[in-house]
């Protein structure tokens, strides 16, 4: 499935500016390509710590006692 990319715009500071030029000069990519990364990879990190505070929320609303790592460490014979 291909989708049509869309224009959003953002304004960056001039400091940020010159370091995305430099990167782009750099690594001979486009800024464009670099921002599409940056973004692409920090949306994907932001979903993952969402996600994990969700479990975490999950965890602590059970009521369940946690395990200490040192016991499961144990159980997995990784405790030498």
């Amino acid at each position: 499935m291909t989708t049509t990319p869309q224009t959003t715009t953002i304004q960056l500071r001039s400091s940020e500016e010159a370091l995305l030029t430099q990167l782009a000069d750099k690594t001979g990519r486009s800024k464009d390509a670099i921002l599409r990364q940056i973004l692409e990879e920090g949306l994907e990190d932001l979903d993952d710590a969402l996600v994990a505070q969700e479990a975490i929320a999950k965890f602590h609303a059970s009521g369940e006692p946690a395990i200490p790592h040192h016991e499961i460490w144990r159980e997995l014979g990784l405790d030498d």
